[in-house]
């Protein structure tokens, strides 16, 4: 969803394509369709990112113009899958190797680049962007994962969620300066966390005195 607009994608004619649905003007349709699948669109103003499996061994990520209706390959010849979109980024997942790891696409200089560090051997999955910032479900403290953020173009790097062992922490999303994840530290359980990034600022002090030292 960006806007007024809304994609998914839809099993329509024999395979998935994406459809676009306008909620000012009520008017669904389907603008990536063709030989192959077409699946998992992202939105952000006038582009979307989907995965094109016209190639079912090799899924590439491609951005669509909303307003010129044409479409244009953001990475080839990979296994490339979950898109997530910013005004100024495409990131997603690859699959090429021996795991997964997370790379971006510059939509103003066009250029590809590997997001986490290159030293990491352990999986990085489903990347999340808001702005110029990535945050990503990341496996090299344990093997229930923990979510650390990226700021690009300069590529710092900080753990989000230090926590680890027995603590599940996945699937990220991003708004602004506010990270959200499902983290089982609680119990079993998967609760939903929230952190705000920012400056750390101490407890305000009470610039009162109670008159009354009883009762509620």
């Amino acid at each position: 969803l960006y806007e007024d607009e809304i994609v998914w994608q839809d099993y329509h004619g024999g395979d998935w394509d994406i459809f676009l649905y306008n909620i000012t003007t009520s008017v669904p349709s389907a603008i990536v369709t063709g030989a192959g699948d077409q699946k998992h669109p992202a939105i952000m103003g006038n582009h979307m990112a989907y995965e094109n499996w016209s190639d079912p061994l090799h899924p590439e990520i491609w951005l669509y113009d909303i307003a010129g209706g044409n479409s244009v390959p953001v990475v080839s010849g990979s296994f490339a899958r979950y898109p997530a979109l910013s005004q100024t980024y495409v990131v997603w997942e690859d699959h090429s190797g021996s795991g997964s790891l997370v790379f971006g696409y510059s939509l103003a200089t066009g250029i590809v680049s590997r997001i986490t560090p290159a030293s990491l051997t352990t999986e990085q999955m489903h990347p999340a962007i808001a702005g110029n910032t990535v945050v990503v479900e990341d496996y090299r403290q344990s093997a229930n994962g923990a979510i650390y953020l990226y700021d690009l173009p300069d590529g710092t790097e900080t753990w989000v969620s230090p926590l680890s062992g027995s603590v599940i922490q996945k699937t990220p999303a991003i708004y602004q300066d506010r990270i959200v994840w499902d983290d089982s530290r609680s119990d079993t359980s998967s609760d939903i966390y929230l952190l705000t990034r920012g400056v750390s600022e101490s407890c305000p002090a009470a610039d009162f005195s109670p008159s009354v030292h009883a009762g509620t």
